[in-house]
This record gives structure tokens, C-alpha cells and sequence, in this order.
């Protein structure tokens, strides 16, 4: 995995975490968080590929998880961002502390 790759991968999951705390059916996470989301900082924690036992190189998922920083740089939150081997987004969840 080369530097190039990496960061396009950072990038759809940072486009993916906005597109999740805009969403309407997501509405409530402003009432939720301490801080307006428009000031939430994604930064890059890990890349993960799951490989499956078995035909381990024809399929696998990518995980790409987010820290999530406040606008003093505390963590608040993580965001991960799943994608399968032909970068087709396929689940994210977000976890606010």
C-alpha cells in the first residue's frame, strides 16, 4: 500500500464522516455533542484489511478508522469507515464518548 493509496483512502473516510453527521436521520447528533459538528477535526488513526480465510486475496475489507478532536484537540469521538476490495463503501459506525 503506497502513500498515494493511503491517502485516498483517508480522504473518502473523512468524506464519509461529514456525510454522516449531515445526514437529516442523523439530525440528533447536534443536540447530543458538547461542540457544534462543523468544528469536529477528523485525523487519521489506523488502516486495517481483513483478509478471509478462505481465497484470502480475491476479497478483503478495509477498515479505515478517524480520531475525533475537538477544536482544543481533545478526543471526543472515533469514526470508522469500511470499504471492500473495489473501494465501494459498505458500513461506518461513530462512536461519541
Amino acid at each position: 500500500m503506497n502513500k498515494m493509496v493511503i491517502e485516498n483512502l483517508f480522504q473518502r473516510s473523512v468524506k464519509s464522516f461529514y456525510k454522516c453527521i449531515e445526514s437529516e436521520e442523523n439530525s440528533f447528533l447536534k443536540n447530543e455533542l458538547d461542540v457544534p459538528l462543523n468544528s469536529i477535526l477528523p485525523t487519521y488513526e489506523s488502516i486495517n484489511i481483513t483478509l478471509p480465510f478462505k481465497n484470502c486475496f480475491e476479497q478483503f475489507r478495509v477498515e479505515v478508522k478517524l480520531k475525533l478532536l475537538n477544536s482544543d484537540g481533545n478526543l471526543i469521538g472515533t469514526y470508522s469507515y469500511f470499504e471492500n476490495e473495489e473501494e465501494i463503501a459498505i458500513d461506518d459506525f461513530l462512536v461519541v464518548y
